[in-house]
């Protein structure tokens, strides 16, 4: 059916139904001239008319995010970037950054080849952790935070794009040494470094022989040791160094610049029991009877031997007066 006898058929039936697939030549064109340049007359139209022509329905094209209401994140999320390097030499620091907003929900991103990253998020108030996976820089939280509670909060509105958000790692020094249970059955032992405030700053679990190393930034430190025993095992308490039961008692520890701080030893082997008291003596009292009993007080023996002696005084006069008969 050709355009103009559609027309005629909608004119004529109004109940008819309008085919949408075909279109109307524009006026002053024939419908000849149409088909030599779009094919057959009963082929569908490939791509959708810009304007509506006489009466015909124009079906117009539409970008697939809009027919599903789908909205790209990149666009409209707002996000937190910046770059992490190593103040030792400025090459980027291998690691994460990650970020927890009030309620403890926490998320993450690599930081990539050149030291960069961009975390996208939700509007919310976050604390940024950098995380850093080397030896030769230590983690920080923003803005050149060691410990948590020193971290300031970042604010993000919607859609905001945060940029700038650096952080230069520092170097760490060391604090080594070893960890001694003695026989006791642990699951884990490990150090822990704290400010002269009593605020947590790291941590390091020592090896299977009892070998560990904090890395810690150049400062002054309260060191503590501590174990996991294992059901069976008592509890091993904690020591601080050295060879103390309080952080008051504690010596403290100072690390310079990349220091190697070695020697930091503990010991929380069960202490070997002290010996037995000695009991004193006891001698029985005059006129009672003993016991006969040597294990029972130890005070026997000199009974024993002044009743041996008499013993021996009464056979040695009995010997004299059998003499004294024969004689």
């Amino acid at each position: 059916m050709t355009g103009a006898a559609a027309a005629n058929a909608a004119e004529e039936s109004p109940t008819a139904p309008v085919e949408t697939t075909e279109a109307v030549a524009p006026e002053g064109v024939s419908e000849e001239a149409e088909h030599a340049e779009d094919g057959p007359a009963d082929a569908a139209p490939t791509g959708a008319l810009d304007e509506s022509i006489g009466d015909e329905v124009v079906v117009e094209e539409q970008d697939p995010a809009a027919e599903t209401g789908a909205v790209t994140l990149a666009a409209a999320a707002s996000s937190i970037s910046g770059t992490v390097t190593r103040a030792s030499d400025g090459a980027p620091a291998v690691g994460v950054v990650s970020v927890t907003d009030a309620g403890g929900y926490s998320d993450s991103v690599d930081i990539g080849a050149d030291g960069s990253y961009t975390i996208s998020l939700a509007p919310g108030t976050y604390t940024l952790h950098f995380v850093s996976y080397e030896d030769a820089a230590l983690s920080e939280y923003w803005p050149d935070a060691r410990a948590e509670v020193d971290a300031v909060p970042i604010t993000v509105a919607e859609e905001d794009q945060l940029v700038g958000i650096d952080a230069v790692l520092a170097p760490s020094a060391l604090i080594t040494g070893t960890i001694d249970t003695g026989d006791a059955a642990v699951y884990d032992r490990f150090v822990e470094a704290y400010d002269q405030n009593g605020v947590f700053l790291a941590m390091a679990y020592a090896n299977t022989s009892g070998t560990y190393t904090l890395y810690v930034p150049a400062g002054t430190y309260i060191v503590r040791a501590s174990a996991i025993p294992q059901e069976t095992q008592a509890d091993l308490g904690v020591q601080y160094f050295d060879h103390v039961t309080t952080a008051a008692e504690a010596t403290p520890i100072t690390v310079a610049g990349t220091e190697v701080r070695a020697g930091i030893d503990f010991s929380l082997g069960t202490p070997a029991a002290p010996a037995a008291p000695v009991d004193p003596v006891e001698r029985p009292v005059e006129g009672t009877a003993s016991t006969g009993s040597l294990a029972a007080t130890g005070s026997e023996t000199p009974v024993l031997i002044m009743v041996f002696a008499a013993m021996m005084l009464v056979a040695g006069g009995l010997l004299l007066s059998r003499g004294r008969v024969h004689v």
